[in-house]
């Protein structure tokens, strides 16, 4: 039990899988996610199946602490720890059971005021980490439209020489190690204009990146849109450009997102690439929702 100094427990409440402790000026939560993921694998030699932990999110304990220090300005603490047993971007045909990982996704510090925004210092999502908040497919925690983050260590073969190659999915479709997750200062503004909010980050080795959202109030469809822009995002692209999409009637369900970026790299190359994804979320029981999609890149 959680209890405070006068050994009151009434405030301990549990919702939505996450347990909570509220007090008068602020709370703490605790909470967590099992994500596996079983694969089959078909790479023109064999067929096989893989049990991984997946890498969009993986595994995870999650704690949250904000406090108001007055009427306008709250500070709050992130921690999200991941635990992976086969990590993908390490699971591979010849390695099938790399072992398990333990690392801190997540450690940041920040404050927060009513009227102007939020400020975040630490280890944490940059502003232009914002592609799954567009996917309204209900899927996305399980297939983000990112796609390569599925099995990013899986080797390709080499057809002349009928064995594996040392070429992988990352070194195509990877998105893991990308301006995402980084040691960076970042500031979120209010929302403003019907739904639009500015955000920017900056991190080491003159990386940064900047995003739009626009996150108007749902009706009969629900509506995000998202632009972001990351210099010295990913290996040797100096910058990339994405766009991205969602929008889902409610009563059906039926829903459609997107995302497309443009890039530019060391070498001159014109990286571009898209991705288009469909999908329905109804209530079949009383479990709650289920999702279904399809996407093609």
């Amino acid at each position: 039990s959680i209890e405070d100094g006068k050994g009151d427990t009434e405030n301990l409440k549990k919702r939505d899988g996450v347990l909570s402790y509220n007090w008068e000026s602020g709370r703490i939560t605790f909470g967590g996610v099992i994500h596996r993921t079983v694969m089959y694998v078909a790479d023109g030699i064999n067929n096989d199946i893989f049990f991984m932990d997946s890498e969009q999110p993986p595994t995870q304990l999650k704690m949250n602490i904000e406090n108001n220090l007055n009427e306008n300005i709250s500070v709050f603490g992130k921690f999200l720890i991941g635990l992976q047993s086969n990590r993908p971007i390490e699971v591979s045909q010849d390695n099938k059971n790399p072992g398990v990982v333990f690392r801190a996704i997540i450690s940041e510090v920040g404050f927060r005021h009513s009227k102007i925004g939020s400020i975040e210092l630490g280890r944490g999502f940059t502003s232009s980490s914002v592609f799954n908040q567009a996917d309204l497919s209900g899927t996305s925690t399980g297939s983000l439209i990112a796609i390569g983050n599925l099995a990013p260590g899986m080797k390709f073969v080499d057809r002349d020489a009928n064995e594996l190659s040392d070429r992988q999915v990352f070194n195509y479709f990877f998105d893991t190690q990308r301006l995402f997750v980084a040691d960076r200062i970042r500031f979120d503004s209010n929302s403003f204009g019907g739904g639009f909010i500015l955000a920017g980050s900056l991190a080491a080795d003159d990386r940064w990146d900047a995003s739009l959202r626009y996150f108007p109030k749902a009706g009969k469809f629900t509506f995000r849109g998202v632009v972001t822009y990351e210099q010295k995002p990913f290996r040797d692209i100096n910058s990339r450009t994405v766009l991205g999409f969602g929008l889902r009637h409610e009563k059906s369900g039926v829903n459609i997102s997107a995302l497309g970026s443009y890039g530019e790299t060391t070498d001159q190359r014109d990286p571009y690439g898209y991705v288009v994804k469909a999908g329905v979320t109804r209530s079949f029981t009383e479990l709650g929702n289920t999702a279904f999609s399809m996407d093609y890149t």
